[in-house]
């Protein structure tokens, strides 16, 4: 079966996004990630074949799992997501990667 991971400091959130998926791509087994440091140690023992990150988190932004996994393991591809929030002291309301 394909794995699909969630990274995602909203628990919430996670279940919400992997219950709508699961309906949609009943053949892709979903693993969620509550902690993104601890996203590496999830994706070097199971094989992934999508990535999707919350760019705003408390311990490891979504840009250095970005960064890092774009070295290590170009071929994966990635979803980045927000929903705003506060990094450096500025509010990001929405960001979009091009």
């Amino acid at each position: 079966m394909t794995n699909i991971l969630i990274v995602d400091d909203d628990a919430d959130f996670s279940e919400a996004l992997q219950d709508s998926l699961s309906m949609l791509l009943s053949h892709y087994q979903f693993i969620t990630c509550g902690k993104s440091s601890q996203v590496f140690d999830l994706i070097y023992s199971l094989p992934a074949s999508l990535v999707i990150t919350d760019m705003i988190m408390p311990d490891v932004e979504g840009i250095e799992i970005i960064t890092r996994l774009k070295q290590e393991m170009p071929d994966i591809p990635i979803i980045a997501m927000s929903g705003g929030g506060r990094v450096g002291g500025v509010t990001i309301l929405s960001w979009r990667m091009r």
